[in-house]
């Protein structure tokens, strides 16, 4: 929540986060979402004695914003040996303002559908939010790199 990265990830993170709780309801998997937050003061054994805790002790299911790579590294091995939520999250459709039934591919890849566009005239726009024309639509399935292609060994299994 402090130091070099407190203005790309620190109370501002939060506070989307939390309203993007209450947009989405609350809720996923039958279970209350909540929103918990430390300050790991970008050192990683900090970093991860709270990240242990969450998980051993308090029950969290997964953490997120973590911006600095010398946590985000270790905090990924801590994380995949709880073996927590990822595999839940695979199995539940995303649906979102701008993702329609897209799913989470085995290494982590969110297969959403991309839009091409182009910017309207200001008069061509009805609203405050209406400055796109949605020219095509490409398929989530066929806008990233095909699973038989990628180098990842959670594709690979």
């Amino acid at each position: 929540m402090a130091g070099i990265f407190s203005g790309f990830g620190g109370p501002g993170s939060v506070v989307a986060a939390t309203m993007a709780v209450e947009d989405f309801g609350g809720r996923v998997l039958g279970k209350q979402i909540e929103i918990v937050s430390a300050d790991h003061q970008n050192k990683p054994d900090i970093g991860l004695g709270i990240a242990r805790r969450w998980y051993d002790v308090e029950g969290v299911d997964a953490i997120f914003d973590v911006l600095n790579s010398g946590l985000a590294l270790p905090l990924q091995t801590l994380t995949e040996s709880k073996n927590r939520l990822v595999a839940s999250l695979k199995q539940v459709p995303v649906e979102d303002f701008m993702t329609d039934r897209a799913q989470i591919r085995a290494d982590g890849r969110l297969l959403r559908n991309m839009y091409f566009g182009e910017v309207k005239a200001p008069t061509e726009s009805k609203s405050e939010f209406d400055f796109v024309n949605i020219l095509s639509t490409i398929p989530g399935d066929a806008a990233f790199r095909p699973a038989a292609e990628s180098e990842c060994p959670a594709l690979k299994n």
